[in-house]
């Protein structure tokens, strides 16, 4: 199959943009026809391998006939037969793909980088189907992948968040020119993550830690000339609220920064990914004896020799999973008193690590050096059970905080944090700045509402040409503050159809600035009449202009509108008001609906949907 398409490629821009999606899994496909295990699945590859390479075949004689074509009567017909050859060369690759995955799940967890790239090449093949095939465009695309137990948060160049994609949970999705997709791979018993999108999109990446492990990342660039180019890192630890931000994603190059617990950023860049393999001649664990408390949470680290060798992926067993237990990133459990070991591997390389588990939580101790200053809640010790810690900050009369130092560092830091996998004992100093203003025994500390539990009435108005005002409500622990005495409210774009937002500015005895948002959505529409024509239907709806951009009509063989039976389809147009839909089942009964949309600085927002109309099709 890769031969004819590489003949094809060649000669048309579209096989091009095709096969650029296929060269990622050749290798490895390559590989498993060797396979000794399996063999109905290897022979469900090679039977697929022939019938794309038929495939390829047919569609570049469809191309030659289309090129010979152009300018006479026949162009539309043979147009239309070079799109369906294309098209059945897609899909031939996709369902390879689904094939090696299926085979990949009967292998060990050593394939699970391998099952990964499989996945990624499906993601990203339905990109290109969406591109090529329903919008007839080719565009440039960057592909970022990530493993790890972290959520993935999508900006656009304002900071507005456009998306996220949750670990733990399998989704995909296109919004808005985004293409998502979270999958599960069941050798690293971990969720890949993967979003791609147009190259002139000028987003920023936020990669959210929510558990201790190592994150992998790659972001790839495929342009419209099937050129492709990646940069990636890997093995880089994550804890919970751990942020990896990639704001500098170009075809260059990518730069990342990192911010741990305590708010210390690093700066770095990618690396990017050669050609050819080198192999590894050893490896080597950061520690061969490990003793933890029950509860407690390690990471292991394995070293690579040479440091830049191709495969940095290993298998991580334990021999007594009831006493440790040991994840698909080296993370090491804690789980009741014992000894076990902990076996990494990659092929024939080993290392061990022996661990002992303590039958009690050791209990470290906290002192503290408030320097005249006073604080409630902070604890005095705390065990592996108790973590994580963030301190509360202390006051004094007349002096501002300027931060906690210590086993912190020697630099004050406002927030502190005692994260998971701690050991040994903390001390912590109160570091003040004195206020210029203060006059001697006046109490000048003032609370702030950043962290005031504030809620609005309503998050969500129909538009009307008024501008909306949520009451608010503002809870400093159990005390409701009150309007006007103990702050403020300012409303912001709070009339047009869009992001909407009151700011909470403190006031009196309470300082400092929280904002929340809500939006305002268009007014919606109904449908008028649905008529049953041949193998389709024709719906029509009434005229909404204001402050429209258009509609969006979506119709379903299920009156739940699951998403594997529904069908949507885009008006552009407020002055439009039918549209006929064709190509579906005969004699079939479809639920159809509708709502309206404004685009507002490249967001849509939706009204709410038109109640449902049912229609029958005609023969």
């Amino acid at each position: 199959m890769d031969l004819a398409l590489q003949a094809a490629s060649e000669k048309s821009l579209i096989f091009t943009i095709i096969k650029a999606g296929f060269d990622w899994g050749v290798i490895l496909s390559n590989t498993f026809f060797k396979v000794g295990t399996a063999q109905e699945l290897k022979d469900s590859l090679r039977t697929q391998a022939f019938l794309a390479n038929t495939l390829g075949r047919w569609a570049l004689s469809k191309e030659t006939e289309y090129l010979s074509a152009i300018g006479t009567a026949d162009e539309a017909l043979k147009a239309k037969e070079l799109y369906y050859s294309l098209y059945m060369v897609w899909e031939s690759r996709k369902c390879a793909e689904e094939t090696l995955q299926s085979l990949l799940k009967t292998t060990g967890g050593e394939w699970s980088a391998n099952y990964s790239v499989s996945t990624r090449i499906s993601s990203t093949l339905k990109s290109f189907q969406k591109n090529i095939f329903s919008e007839g465009k080719m565009v440039d695309l960057f592909g970022i992948s990530v493993s790890c137990p972290v959520d993935v948060v999508l900006y656009n160049g304002s900071g507005t968040k456009l998306l996220t994609v949750k670990d733990g949970t399998e989704c995909q999705g296109y919004e808005n020119g985004i293409y998502y997709y979270c999958l599960y791979n069941p050798l690293s018993d971990d969720y890949d993550k993967y979003i791609y999108y147009s190259e002139d999109a000028g987003y920023k990446v936020k990669i959210i830690g929510n558990d201790l492990g190592l994150a992998d990342c790659s972001v790839s660039r495929v342009t419209d000339q099937g050129t492709i180019s990646e940069f990636y890192f890997e093995n880089r630890k994550v804890e919970n609220g751990t942020v990896i931000t990639l704001d500098g994603i170009s075809q260059k190059g990518v730069n990342y920064k990192v911010t741990d617990l305590n708010g210390n950023e690093t700066s770095h860049s990618m690396d990017s990914r050669k050609a050819g393999k080198i192999s590894t001649l050893s490896i080597a664990l950061n520690t061969s004896l490990l003793e933890l408390a029950v509860g407690e949470k390690r990471l292991l680290t394995v070293s690579f020799a040479p440091a830049n060798a191709t495969n940095q992926k290993v298998v991580w067993n334990s021999d007594n999973g009831a006493v440790a237990s040991v994840n698909s990133d080296g993370v090491i459990t804690a789980r009741k008193a014992g000894t076990a070991v902990v076996t990494v591997s990659q092929g024939d390389l080993k290392q061990t690590c022996t661990i002992t588990v303590k039958g009690q939580s050791t209990e470290y101790k906290i002192d503290y050096n408030l320097n005249g200053g006073n604080v409630s809640g902070n604890p005095t010790s705390y065990t592996a059970d108790t973590l994580p810690i963030t301190l509360k900050n202390p006051t004094r009369n007349g002096y501002a905080f300027t931060g906690w130092t210590g086993s912190n560092g020697s630099t004050p830091q406002k927030t502190v944090t005692i994260s998971k996998g701690s050991t040994g004992n903390k001390s912590y100093a109160a570091n003040w700045s004195k206020n210029q203003s203060a006059e001697p025994g006046m109490k000048t500390t003032k609370t702030s509402i950043k962290s005031a539990k504030v809620s609005l009435k309503k998050t969500s108005y129909v538009y009307d040409g008024k501008k909306k005002q949520p009451s608010v409500t503002v809870k400093v622990g159990s005390r409701k503050l009150k309007k006007g005495t103990d702050y403020k409210v300012t409303y912001r774009n709070n009339k047009k159809v869009g992001a909407a937002s009151v700011v909470i500015s403190g006031k009196g005895k309470y300082t400092g600035k929280v904002t929340k948002k809500f939006k305002i959505v268009p007014k919606g529409t109904s449908v008028s009449k649905v008529t049953g024509k041949s193998r389709g239907f024709q719906v029509t709806w009434k005229k909404q202009k204001a402050s429209t951009t258009g509609y969006q009509i979506q119709y379903s063989t299920s009156k739940k509108f699951t998403k594997k039976t529904t069908k949507v389809k885009a008006v552009k147009k407020t002055s439009t008001t039918k549209l006929t839909v064709r190509k579906l089942k005969a004699k079939k009964k479809y639920y159809v609906r509708i709502r309206t949309y404004k685009t507002v600085k490249g967001r849509k927002y939706y009204s709410g949907w038109s109640k449902t109309r049912t229609v029958r099709t005609g023969k």
